[in-house]
Formats: structure tokens, sequence, C-alpha cells
């Protein structure tokens, strides 16, 4: 396919260039996987005040998160 031949010249030229990682960002796609990509743990830090913003800006975040984590689940099954 078109993206694979994309993909295989820009690891040769990242090769010639003496790059040793390729790294294919977030996301478990198989594409990934067929290329020999490993999945990598992330981990997100919130610090905030703890004030009544703050402790607003975290559960937000968190929320947020939640609903990332069941569109992912979607759209993987």
């Amino acid at each position: 396919s078109v993206s694979s031949v994309l993909i295989y010249n820009l690891m040769k030229e990242a090769s010639s260039k003496h790059i040793e990682v390729f790294d294919f960002l977030r996301g478990r796609e198989p594409y990934k996987l067929r290329w020999g990509a490993q999945e990598k743990l992330l981990y997100r830090v919130l610090i905030y005040r703890s004030n009544w913003r703050g402790l607003m800006g975290v559960k937000l975040a968190k929320k947020q998160n939640q609903i990332v984590q069941r569109m992912r689940a979607r759209l993987h099954t």
C-alpha cells in the first residue's frame, strides 16, 4: 500500500542518518506491530493548586480521560 511504501522510505532514510529509534507515536494500531513496534507505557502527571479551580481542573481532566478511553475501546472493537 502507499502508506507502507511511505513508512519504508521514512525508515530507510532514518537508518541512513544512523537514527536508531523510529517512533510511531501513540496508539495501538496493528500496522505498527507489523513493523516491529513495541508498546510503551505513557503516564500523565497532573499538577494543580489545592483551591477550587485546581480541583475542578483535575476532575475535568479525569473525566476527559474516561471519555477518551471509552471512545478508544469502541473504535477498536
